[in-house]
């Protein structure tokens, strides 16, 4: 089993989302330029009550019953294995996967 370790330690930093304000009107508001920034946009596809992590990294499959992910990815948390490795669901697929891998949004219950 390859260290996940290995893997860089770095803060997630989502980008900000930009959205643009086409609205025209003859009141004297003042506006930014009609571009406002988003701030934590809410995971698509994951129940913000139940148990939940973010991809911090991409995480490649190596073994047999590893779950393989994307950054940014919203993964359902099942059970923790032990102090290194969670058990998940994500797009239907369950799996293992490293737990400096992931950002938990949404704890397992003790």
């Amino acid at each position: 089993i390859k260290e996940a370790s290995s893997q860089p330690k770095r803060e997630y930093q989502p980008k900000p989302r930009m959205s643009l304000d086409f609205t025209t009107g003859g009141d004297n508001t003042q506006h930014n330029g009609g571009i406002s920034h988003a701030t934590t946009p809410k995971p698509a596809g994951a129940h913000m009550d139940q148990p939940c992590c973010r991809a911090l990294y991409d995480f490649e499959p190596e073994n047999e019953g590893e779950l393989g992910f994307k950054e940014g990815d919203i993964i359902t948390l099942t059970n923790q294995i032990d102090e290194n490795w969670y058990e998940g669901m994500l797009h239907g697929q369950s799996g293992f996967f490293p737990i400096n891998y992931v950002d938990i949004l949404v704890p397992l219950p003790n």
